[in-house]
């Protein structure tokens, strides 16, 4: 019995119609090989099947994992409800085959995906608020808050004035969905608008066009009657001297008939191409040519007239020798008109038809097209908290959230895997599966329209498709864009990630950290043995491919540069001795290092790319220093272009499915983009070549003195694998201008962005609009203390023996009180110290009594163990006893930025120290030098220790926000430090922390006052929490 036995024709009769269900007639029970029984039998057992057939779905799923079938298998079995097989018949699957399975999955026009999320409604909205133009709509059932109405209207005047703005509003007050909301409102409006012009702009160019082909059809009229005219006219002539009867005549007016058919032919006249002898008539006034055949050609004009004709662009003339060619009569005393073009408003001049210029095509509108919304935050986890506010706003824009491979590879795979696994993406399928079945779920994200993070991992798992070129795919048509904020400012990633901000509008959340991201998007840090791995790959690319020795000669220069730079440091180094440690004085080169500033960078730079121009040892050159540099420009310009994400070299190597070499490529399209910078800006710049680069100015104790190195300085270069160059940008307006410039607008937004003076300044480019919007919690639900226990938290302080003990006494005090409820976050300056304290309270025996009252647990470096602490906190906050627990977290870290701790996970904050940045860090004392500079003054900048000052309290007021996260929230705020209590400069330190909150801080002159407050403080507010009273007020 073969495979097509188990169906039927199509036209067979079932009883029951055409369901796969019914039951087969007798009339065609011959058709199918099924063994004879009377239908008073009992029916047989059922066969045996590969599956379970109660199970479609399973069923479906086990018959395709334990047998696919080939191509002339599936030819064979057909496809389901007719549709034609190979042999041009239509088959049906008949019901009781012993093999029942589901071939459905493999007949295409049938198939249907077992899709994950649910189909895209729309949903109802309600009214909406009228708001600068726009109608804002906020999730059903929620009334935007007086922070959030501000919040939207600065964004929409923003937006629709293409104006940059400056927006600080407090942590908690739902920033997030304040600028989800107010910005989608403005883009659906403007799409509306954009519809309506694109529909009129549509309309012109129609008329536009259909007015230049009515142009270019007179042309070709006048062209085919000029040609005719002088047909008419020499054939007359010819006729005239030698009569109808003479043979030559007859052959000459052949010859002009052929001429004429060719000339014709040529002007797109559709007559016929053969050469007919002509016969010439007078028909009184007029002279008409005659074909032997009957066809007579139209009437023409006055062959005395004096035709103006114009020529088509690109369309070639129809040359005629000057001893024929149709000329004006002189004897006519008027002209004739010319004809009017609809082109233009002036006569076309009167002149023969083959002088006449070309006809420009007409101009038309370029369709206008919805500007994008970049969306960007400073961490991943912080854009997975923007994409579920995005879920509950009634707008469903098409969106992507991108991301690095490290974040979506579903397999761990780095970018060169990657790479070799889908070198063949471009001309079928790859060795990656996943990325074989990308297009699954970019298909499933479609049709769902609104999804959260949660939603795309479901959907990539279910259909076993790449998240990473999912996003990718996303990201060409989104109308908007989430992704880290360093995305946008690194040139090399927007290159990368074919990023472009024409036109679009730019939202920076949590924007207080956007000069560190700009900085180091404009710095670029290579190591030896990179630049020695990629000048040999670019070496051996370059025997087969000549643009690799464009960026060979840019790496080859540069690697020498810094290994000759790393042995004269070396040398210098034995004969370093100590200095005194002056932080004030400038920065200096440490021993075994070198290091340029200012312009002395582009002077460095030019010396190692083009050493004989700078050297004036070429052959009959003098030294030229500006000579060098403009030839270094070039150096590096040219590799930049070869070696570009979109280059010629790139696709080279690719399109021979190759991928040796693209690593390489890709690090020096990194390098010339620092170097470009550093050579525009060199004022901007400083570099450094040390023997450990990420670690310079530190093994000796830092630039410019202090070194505690009793070896005298000597460093063994070789041995040292982290020895490089680096290129750090000390302005962050170098990567943030560039981006300013593109796009529409940049709206920065953060709850911690004072002093707004200062960060214009820093990032170069003027923000007309500034805003600070007040807090939504109202002050008697926040209660925040100065405490002076630890005294003065300074670096000193914080390595002193004792500070592990009196940290632990002091928390103890009010949680042996069990005065405080639920979760405790403790911020600390730096891991260092937090592992310390842990070790020390182990040790003692405080952990031990602090875990009695709340479970103890703390931050440590790294993403992975993030999210099971987290876990493992909320778990025990929330498990009904009252217990809590304690975090012990660090300021800049993840748990003090972007997360959110509301109601019982964070009912007390205690923020110990102020985390200024490490004074001994070679970047900041270069960015204090730099901010002292007449230069940076005149650019408006904030002094070095000004500068520095604000980098702590920003950091600061971060981790203070973590609390207090909704209108209804309430928490204790705990400033330790004496720096905010009894200090010269207390005022001045309370003034620097967060608008809404600087005026509540209050001092205890005893720890047993403060407990008591801090008591009757919680008593009140649970047994009247603000929640309650508000359903109340409802």
């Amino acid at each position: 019995m073969g495979i097509t036995d188990f169906y039927l024709p199509v036209n067979a009769q079932f009883d029951g119609g055409e369901s796969e269900e019914a039951q087969i007639s007798p009339q065609t029970l011959e058709a199918v090989p099924v063994p004879d029984r009377s239908p008073s039998d009992p029916d047989p057992p059922p066969p045996p099947r590969w599956v379970d057939p109660t199970h479609v779905a399973k069923a479906s799923q086990d018959a395709r994992e334990s047998w696919r079938p080939d191509r002339e298998a599936r030819e064979a079995f057909g496809v389901i409800a007719g549709v034609p097989n190979s042999d041009g018949g239509s088959r049906r699957r008949a019901r009781g085959a012993a093999h029942d399975l589901q071939y459905d999955e493999w007949s295409l026009p049938k198939r249907g995906r077992n899709f994950v999320l649910n189909e895209f409604r729309e949903v109802k909205r309600g009214a909406g608020a009228p708001m600068a133009g726009c109608v804002v709509h906020f999730p059903n059932g929620l009334t935007p808050h007086v922070p959030q109405k501000i919040t939207m209207s600065r964004i929409l005047t923003a937006l629709t004035k293409s104006q940059n703005a400056l927006i600080e509003s407090p942590t908690g007050t739902g920033k997030s969905l304040a600028l989800l909301c107010s910005a989608l409102a403005w883009q659906e409006n403007v799409r509306r608008e954009v519809k309506a012009a694109n529909e009129a702009i549509v309309l012109r160019n129609a008329a536009k066009t259909a007015a230049f082909e009515e142009e270019c059809r007179r042309r070709r009229e006048l062209r085919a009657s000029n040609v005719s005219h002088r047909v008419k006219r020499e054939t007359k002539e010819a006729s005239e001297v030698k009569g109808k009867e003479d043979p030559a005549a007859e052959r000459a007016a052949n010859a002009l008939a052929r001429e004429m058919d060719d000339a014709l032919a040529a002007s797109g006249e559709t007559l016929p191409r053969d050469s007919m002898p002509i016969q010439a008539r007078d028909s009184g006034d007029s002279f008409t040519l005659g074909r032997p055949d009957g066809l007579v050609v139209p009437k023409l004009a006055d062959p005395d007239d004096d035709l103006s004709v114009h020529v088509i662009k690109n369309e070639k003339d129809i040359r005629i020798d000057p001893d024929i060619a149709v000329r004006s009569t002189p004897a006519k005393s008027e002209k004739a008109k010319s004809p009017k073009s609809p082109f233009s408003s002036k006569k076309v001049p009167s002149r023969s038809f083959s002088e006449f210029a070309p006809i420009a095509p007409p101009s038309l509108e370029r369709l206008q097209s919805v500007p994008k919304i970049y969306l960007c935050s400073r961490t991943h986890s912080q854009l997975h908290q923007l994409v579920r506010e995005l879920k509950r706003t009634p707008y469903a824009p098409k969106y992507a959230v991108l991301g690095s491979r490290k974040q979506y590879c579903p397999i761990g795979k780095n970018d060169e895997e990657c790479a070799e696994l889908t070198k063949n993406k471009n001309r079928g399928e790859t060795a990656c599966g996943w990325y074989n079945k990308t297009n699954a779920v970019v298909e499933e994200l479609h049709r769902a329209r609104v999804w959260d993070m949660e939603d795309l991992d479901r959907v990539a798992k279910s259909h076993l498709g790449c998240q990473y070129y999912a996003m990718r795919a996303l990201h060409k048509n989104a109308d908007l864009v989430l992704c880290p904020y360093n995305y946008v400012f690194d040139a090399n990633i927007r290159a990368a990630l074919e990023i472009d901000l024409t036109g679009a509008a730019v939202i920076i959340d949590e924007g207080h950290n956007v000069e560190d991201v700009c900085r180091d998007g404009a710095s670029m840090e290579i190591s030896v043995k990179e630049l020695e791995d990629t000048a040999a790959q670019l070496g051996s690319v370059a025997k087969f491919l000549d643009d690799a020795n464009v960026a060979a000669r840019l790496m080859r220069p540069l690697k020498d540069w810094v290994n000759r730079s790393l042995a004269e440091s070396s040398a210098k180094s034995s004969s370093f001795k100590r200095r005194f440690n002056a932080f004030g004085g400038p920065v200096e080169a440490a021993p075994g290092e070198a290091l340029w500033k200012g312009d002395d960078v582009a002077t460095a730079i030019a010396k190692a790319l083009a050493p004989r121009t700078f050297d004036g040892t070429r052959a009959g050159s003098a030294p030229d220093a500006s000579a060098a540099r403009a030839l270094a420009r070039s150096i590096v310009a040219d590799a930049s272009r070869v070696t570009a994400f979109d280059g010629a070299l790139v696709r080279e190597i690719s399109g021979n499915g190759n991928t040796f070499g693209l690593n390489a490529v890709a690090t020096c399209h990194r390098v010339c983009a620092g170097l470009l910078a550093a050579l525009d800006a060199p004022r901007e710049f400083a570099a450094c070549i040390s023997s450990d680069i990420s670690n310079a100015g530190e093994n000796n104790g830092g630039f410019g003195g202090g070194f505690n190195n009793h070896n005298g300085g000597e460093r063994n270069v070789d041995a040292n694998a982290n020895a490089g160059l680096a290129l750090w940008c000390l302005r962050p307006a170098v990567s943030f201008r560039p981006v300013s410039d593109a796009a529409r607008c940049v709206v920065v937004t953060s709850g911690t962005l004072s002093p707004m003076g200062s960060l214009e300044g820093e990032l170069g480019v003027p923000f007309p609009i500034k805003v600070e919007a007040p807090h939504v919690v109202p002050p008697a639900q926040i209660h925040v203390e100065a405490s002076d226990v630890l005294g003065d938290f300074t670096a000193k302080a914080q390595d002193a023996d004792g500070t592990p003990r009196a940290l632990g006494a002091f928390l103890l005090r009010y949680l042996e009180r069990e005065v405080i409820p639920g979760g405790v976050l403790v911020f600390l300056p730096k891991y260092s110290l937090i592992r310390r304290v842990v070790e020390r309270w182990r040790d003692d025996g405080t952990l031990e009594k602090i875990e009695k009252h709340k479970t103890v647990v703390w931050e440590e470096p790294g993403a992975s163990t993030l999210a099971p602490t987290l876990e493992k906190f909320r778990a025990r906050v929330t498990k009904g006893d009252k217990k809590g627990a304690v975090f012990l977290a660090v300021y800049r870290g993840k748990v003090s930025e972007g997360l959110d701790f509301a109601d019982e996970n964070a009912r007390a904050v205690f923020c110990v120290g102020i985390p200024f940045p490490a004074v001994g860090d070679v970047k900041v004392r270069l960015k204090k030098e730099y901010n002292n500079s007449e230069y940076a003054r005149n650019q408006s900048m904030l002094s070095g220790s000004e500068w520095y000052t604000h980098q702590a309290f920003r950091a600061y007021n971060q981790a203070l926000g973590r609390c207090v996260r909704h209108l209804h929230d309430y928490a204790a705020i705990f400033l330790v430090d004496a720096r905010f209590a009894k200090h010269a400069d207390a005022e001045k330190n309370k003034s620097m922390v967060s608008k809404w909150m600087r005026h509540l801080v209050s001092v205890f002159t005893s720890p047993r006052e403060s407990v008591g407050v801090l008591s009757e403080f919680f008593q009140r507010l649970e047994a009247d929490p603000p929640g309650k009273r508000a359903k109340e007020g409802e």
